[in-house]
């Protein structure tokens, strides 16, 4: 086994713990206390990092961007070591796409592919929803998830509410959100605006923690079932969500 590979191993088995993922991430975006003892693990790794260092002799230095890539390579390799993705890459750049579109993750699994959007921060996800539904008309990919690196989606409050008013969703492409949930397990389903020139698409939205692995897999079977016109929900449950 490479030191590369056995970097890999160990970095994808502590970003697989949401506490030590917590603690990575604020500490790329500066918080400077980190809660409980997750700040010795993430410590730990970093010094690993610099031991190892970086090209051209650049002082490993653990930053926003940098985190970012992190996560998004840890939802790529999530899928060939969960989800026996035939393939997966992240930060991939398509010739004949826009040339300022960057898709996060794109697998490829029996059902199809597969494109994830993936977010760090605690900024909204509205202002990323035009630039998402581009990117996916561009794949077409036959699951679509945003994958919000936080403990919520839309909303801090204990039900995760969007705060939208029609008009705005209008604008932003979105027709109806609805919760999906099964066995404790939730996600979103946004809908596009189906036009003459669009038959519209969706996109599952989720947080990344409280259960990544169980809430990806509820999606995509979720994504199936409806693919398939399935008329049995297989104990989803689906509430259509009002606009403010």
């Amino acid at each position: 086994m490479t030191v590369v590979r056995a970097l890999k191993d160990i970095l994808y088995h502590q970003m697989s713990k949401d506490l030590f993922r917590k603690a990575l991430r604020d500490m790329a975006f500066g918080k400077e206390y980190v809660e409980g003892g997750n700040a010795d693990a993430v410590n730990g790794y970093l010094t690993l990092c610099q031991s190892i260092g970086t090209r051209r002799g650049r002082r490993f230095q653990l930053t926003q961007g940098l985190y970012a890539n992190t996560f998004e390579w840890y939802i790529s390799e999530l899928f060939i070591r969960e989800f026996a993705a035939r393939a997966s890459g992240f930060g991939i750049r398509l010739k004949d796409a826009d040339p300022g579109d960057e898709f996060d993750c794109i697998a490829l699994i029996d059902g199809g592919l597969i494109f994830v959007e993936c977010k760090t921060g605690k900024g909204s996800l509205y202002p990323e929803v035009s630039k998402f539904i581009r990117r996916d008309r561009e794949v077409m990919a036959a699951y679509s998830f945003f994958l919000y690196d936080r403990e919520y989606t839309f909303n801090r409050g204990p039900e995760d509410l969007p705060e939208l008013e029609k008009a705005s969703a209008i604008k932003l492409g979105i027709d109806s959100i609805a919760r999906v949930e099964k066995n404790g397990v939730s996600f979103f389903e946004v809908d596009g605006i189906v036009s003459e020139d669009d038959e519209g698409r969706y996109f599952l939205a989720s947080s990344a923690f409280n259960g990544l692995k169980s809430r990806i897999r509820y999606m995509i079977r979720y994504t199936s079932i409806l693919r398939e016109f399935d008329k049995h929900m297989n104990n989803f449950v689906r509430t259509p969500l009002d606009f403010a």
